[in-house]
């Protein structure tokens, strides 16, 4: 009877530190203890843009790699910079920035991430 106890309390054991390992990994905020980057800190932004100068809409897949879906905050600044200062287009519009931490509202004035106003964290 002792080694039957002793097999379902291994089981049990095994069980729980599998559900903690996986919860861990697709639930935890990415920095924890067993967590996994590529599956909890996925993030992406979404914008409309258009020229400013000729109004004519400006498609990001145009200047970015058709593989890269991600990005963040730090990103969409990075494309607007790129607009900027090496194709000379100034960009306005607005979008999204999604993230682990949640959604963003953002607004696009002149090639520059606008988070004044009205526009912040979507509940």
């Amino acid at each position: 009877m002792s080694e039957l106890i002793q097999l379902v309390l291994t089981q049990v054991l095994v069980a729980l530190s599998g559900w903690w390992i996986l919860r861990q990994a697709f639930h935890a905020k990415p920095g924890s203890f067993l967590s996994w980057p590529m599956y909890n800190s996925v993030s992406f932004y979404r914008v409309h843009l258009v020229d400013d100068d000729s109004g004519e809409p400006i498609t990001p897949w145009d200047d970015q790699i058709h593989i890269d879906h991600g990005g963040d905050l730090d990103d969409l600044g990075e494309y607007l910079r790129y607009l900027r200062e090496i194709r000379g287009i100034k960009a306005s519009g607005y979008g999204i920035v999604r993230s682990w931490s949640g959604a963003q509202r953002v607004v696009v004035t002149a090639s520059h991430v606008d988070l004044r106003g009205d526009m912040g964290r979507i509940s």
